[in-house]
């Protein structure tokens, strides 16, 4: 029941990046009902799809690479619900509907995880550690799609390309935007790796070991902490604040994909 769930989000999603991406075409207007329509079904096939996955795992299916994604990606479409509702929103919304359905193909190929949730997962801190790192990740997300979302309009403005701005949102609210949510996902995976430590050490008979994932995790802490520390304290602004966020999230998804193919696994 779940790939059917997931391939019916897939193609929703992609119906809306098609009927509200930027600069991919211009859509007749009724078109803009048939995106806002089609987010509310992919976001609840796709919130449906995780639950029923959660239910046979017996826990949050974010021990693979294909769970995770998934996961990350359900996240993504429910913000995405959210975030259509606010000014300027549908143009936010292609973006990020384009980034949902990149992050759920790809995870529909990749393993979702066994059957059963190992005994160790039964621990209070590990879902709490989960749900702050895949907040997180969706914070980043997030920033991702704004910044790129950034560089289109701040291109066309700078291109002198004006017919169409007044669907896009304004850079000052691109810019803003994307510190929120560069903070938010700070701030949650902060909470994420201390929850992480304490469930390393509530396991018994098991010893705390560092591994790929580990360090790849301390080194995006310290990416997005230099970039709250240069935005908020520093008044950092602009294109060299998207793209930023651009290759903090490439950086992210190259080097998880990277610990999958070696590794098979997170931890």
């Amino acid at each position: 029941m779940q790939p059917l769930l997931f391939t019916v989000a897939l193609f929703a999603y992609l119906v809306v990046a098609s009927a509200r991406l930027p600069g991919l075409w211009s859509p007749p207007s009724w078109l803009g009902s048939v995106g806002r329509v089609a987010l509310w079904v992919g976001a609840v096939a796709h919130i449906v799809g995780i639950g029923l996955l959660a239910m046979h795992q017996g826990g949050p299916p974010v021990l693979a690479a294909g769970g995770t994604l998934v996961t990350l990606a359900a996240f993504l479409g429910a913000a995405n619900v959210l975030m259509q509702r606010q000014p300027y929103g549908e143009a936010l919304s292609g973006v990020l509907g384009a980034l949902s359905a990149a992050m759920l193909g790809l995870g529909m190929l990749l393993p979702q995880g066994s059957e059963r949730a190992p005994e160790a997962l039964a621990s209070l801190w590990f879902p709490i550690h989960a749900a702050m790192i895949l907040l997180g990740l969706l914070g980043f997300a997030l920033a991702f799609g704004v910044s790129a979302l950034y560089l289109v309009v701040s291109g066309r403005l700078k291109a002198k390309r004006l017919g169409d701005l007044g669907r896009l949102p304004s850079i000052d609210a691109l810019d803003a935007l994307n510190t929120r949510f560069i903070v938010l996902g700070f701030l949650a995976l902060t909470f994420g790796i201390a929850a992480g430590g304490l469930w390393a050490t509530s396991i018994p008979d098991r010893a705390p070991r560092l591994g790929p994932t580990v360090y790849v995790t301390v080194v995006l802490w310290g990416w997005y902490a230099a970039a709250v520390m240069v935005r908020v304290v520093g008044g950092w602004r602009g294109r060299l604040a998207a793209h930023f966020s651009l290759v903090g999230f490439l950086g992210l998804l190259v080097s998880l994909g990277s610990i999958v193919a070696i590794s098979r696994g997170w931890h």
